[in-house]
């Protein structure tokens, strides 16, 4: 047992899951058969159980949480499996100092206005105390009633106390080491533990306007059956293999985590972080999922759009590839509508979406599209869409 810092580590009676906390490289194996054999090894993979079960579980040990009979490390060990001994510092990335709400509303909007770092898509700093940052937001909450949160890091207390009204609330929080894109979702999953709720819906607060409130969408398009459902917003990209700001994030992922994409991503539709929530649970576990991922990247750099997307592809898209017949590698865009309409599939094929054609963004456990969002970036703002997007 002397010989724990020795080369024959493994020859001692060290389990896989401690080999993992090792923060040296993995060294290339000697040819490429072995070299997948590691990486499916190392490959994130799949729940063993469908998402009904895995959500009902995640659910069952959260209810133990609240009635404080785990505490929140063993909640994070259970549901981050064997990654939690890999982290430098383990649960603490995951702990957000933030304010909390002492009645929870049954249903919520969130969203963020930070100026303590730069934003990543601008790099300059946003506005400081000026409402108008996120008068959209702001302003359709006002109208439709209902209840939301502005997580911030610098608003003073004068600012606060003119714009926070009984159903809008201003909480302070300290940010960690991610990225303002990437934060956010740590922080929405922190919240969200300790306040449960109904329903929670997590938007941009700069260029999203709700016309009506989300939560009266929830029921009627939730199928009888009671089946968990993610509610998404698209981009303006039809498929991640049609941006190369996601291959190259995904080229990122493998590089940084040592793991390897699932075949079908490329080919999967490509999902806006922008506007994404659901009922509490489903928002909830897509959450840890997220969480998992950004803190296996550990890393500064942006990657909350590629981790969404992953996230949504391997947890809530039908496991194949849908347009399965053929694959899209990243960046060859070669592909015809005949090749669709072999396929049989109701899809577009083009980088750009289209409301009327798809029918394929969705499935049994993800909404995405009209009625939920008005095409990203067209600025269609007479659309009847619940969110409106860019």
């Amino acid at each position: 047992l002397s010989d724990t810092r020795g080369k024959n580590r493994h020859l001692i009676g060290e389990s896989p899951a401690m080999r993992l906390r090792r923060s040296e490289p993995l060294e290339p194996p000697p040819n490429d058969r072995s070299r997948e054999e590691i990486y499916d090894r190392i490959e994130d993979p799949l729940p063993p159980l469908p998402l009904p079960f895995e959500i009902d579980r995640l659910a069952g040990l959260h209810r133990l949480y609240l009635k404080g009979e785990i505490h929140r490390h063993e909640l994070w060990s259970a549901l981050l499996g064997t990654l939690l001994p890999r982290l430098a510092r383990g649960p603490q990335l995951l702990e957000r100092r933030l304010e909390g709400w002492p009645e929870p509303p049954p249903s919520v909007v969130l969203t963020t206005y930070f100026a303590s770092k730069v934003d990543p898509q601008t790099d300059f700093f946003v506005p400081r105390e000026d409402i108008h940052y996120i008068a959209p937001w702001y302003q359709s909450l006002r109208a439709t009633g209902d209840y939301g949160i502005v997580f911030h890091d610098h608003l003073s207390r004068g600012f606060v106390s003119r714009w926070q009204t009984d159903r809008i609330r201003f909480l302070r929080c300290r940010l960690g080491d991610y990225n303002l894109n990437d934060e956010r979702f740590l922080l929405y999953l922190a919240f969200l533990l300790d306040h449960p709720c109904d329903a929670a819906f997590a938007t941009d607060g700069t260029d999203v306007f709700l016309t009506r409130s989300p939560f009266g969408l929830l029921p009627g398009l939730l199928p009888q059956d009671g089946a968990p459902r993610l509610f998404v917003g698209r981009d303006r990209f039809n498929l991640n293999g049609h941006s190369g700001w996601i291959a190259r994030m995904a080229r990122g992922y493998e590089e940084r985590t040592g793991r390897r994409l699932a075949e079908g991503f490329a080919e999967s539709p490509m999902y806006n972080a922008g506007v994404v929530g659901g009922p509490y649970y489903t928002t909830l576990y897509f959450l840890v999922r997220m969480a998992e991922r950004l803190l296996a990247l550990a890393t500064p750099d942006e990657y909350d759009m590629f981790v969404l997307n992953y996230t949504v592809f391997r947890h809530f898209l039908p496991r194949r590839a849908p347009l399965g017949l053929f694959r899209l590698p990243f960046l060859d865009l070669g592909l015809t509508e005949p090749e669709a309409e072999v396929a049989g599939l109701p899809a577009q094929l083009g980088e750009g979406v289209v409301p009327t054609l798809d029918a394929h963004s969705s499935s049994l456990h993800l909404l995405s599209g009209y009625p939920l969002c008005s095409a990203f970036g067209e600025f269609e703002v007479t659309s009847d869409a619940i969110f409106l997007h860019k």
